[in-house]
C-alpha cells in the first residue's frame, strides 16, 4: 500500500517543482542544489548528496524562475504577507517497505536567519500536511507520512543556535542541524531527527 500512495504524491506533484535523482555507479543518489547568500553578498552554490535505498523523488519546493516562484496553490494570492508564500527549499519523499519518510531541507550560510529558517520548513511541513490531506479528501487513500525538518549551514561553531546537544536547534528543538560537509555522502536514511513528525488522516 505505500508502494501506490507513493506514487500517487509523485503522480499528483507538477513537473516544474519535480527534481530527478542520479545514479552514482550501483547506488541510487539524490542531488540538492542550491544557490546561497552570503552576508558579504557573495551567493556560494551549495550541493548535497545523499545515498538511498528504495524508492526517492525530490521536490524543490522553493522553486524560482526569473526571480519569483510560482504559486503552491493556484487558488490563493501569493502576496508575500501571507504564511503560505513561505516556503523550505526542498522535500524528499522516500520510500521503504515499513513506511513513507519525508525530509524537509533549508540551505542557510554561515550566519543563518534561524528565525526565518524556522519558518520556511514550518510553512514546508504545513505545505506538505495539505497534500497529504488533499490526497485523502479527493481519492480516500492515504498511508502515514514520517515528515523530519533539517537547517543546512556552513556554520563552523553552531554553539548559539543549537541546544546543549548540540544538534538541534534552540528555537525549535524539532529542527536537526547539520553543517553541508557532515551530510556528504551519508544515506537518507542514516539522517538523525529524533523529533519526527508522523502525518495520518485519522
Amino acid at each position: 500500500m505505500s508502494a501506490a500512495f507513493f506514487e500517487l504524491i509523485k503522480s499528483c506533484v507538477t513537473s516544474t517543482y519535480l527534481r530527478a535523482n542520479n545514479f552514482d555507479a550501483s547506488r541510487e543518489r539524490v542531488n540538492l542544489n542550491e544557490k546561497v547568500e552570503y552576508p558579504d553578498g557573495r551567493r556560494v552554490n551549495r550541493t548535497v548528496r545523499l545515498f538511498f535505498e528504495g524508492e526517492a523523488f525530490t521536490v524543490k519546493l522553493d522553486y524560482t524562475n526569473s526571480g519569483s516562484c510560482p504559486p503552491l496553490y493556484h487558488f490563493l494570492r501569493e502576496d508575500q504577507p501571507k504564511p503560505w508564500a513561505k516556503r523550505c527549499d526542498f522535500i524528499v519523499f522516500h520510500r521503504l517497505p515499513s513506511a513513507i519518510y519525508c525530509y524537509l531541507f533549508e540551505f542557510k550560510s554561515d550566519a543563518p536567519d534561524i528565525v526565518g529558517a524556522v519558518r520556511q520548513l514550518e510553512a514546508g511541513l504545513a505545505w506538505l500536511k495539505s497534500l497529504h490531506r488533499i490526497l485523502h479528501h479527493y481519492t480516500d487513500e492515504t498511508f502515514p507520512i514520517v515528515a523530519q525538518k533539517f537547517l543546512l549551514t556552513s556554520k563552523r561553531e553552531p554553539d548559539a543556535i543549537v541546544d546543549e546537544t548540540g544538534k538541534y536547534l534552540i528555537h525549535d528543538t524539532t529542527i536537526r542541524h547539520y553543517h553541508y560537509q557532515e551530510l556528504e555522502g551519508m544515506d537518507l536514511a542514516d539522517l538523525e531527527n529524533r523529533n519526527a513528525v508522523e502525518l495520518t488522516c485519522q
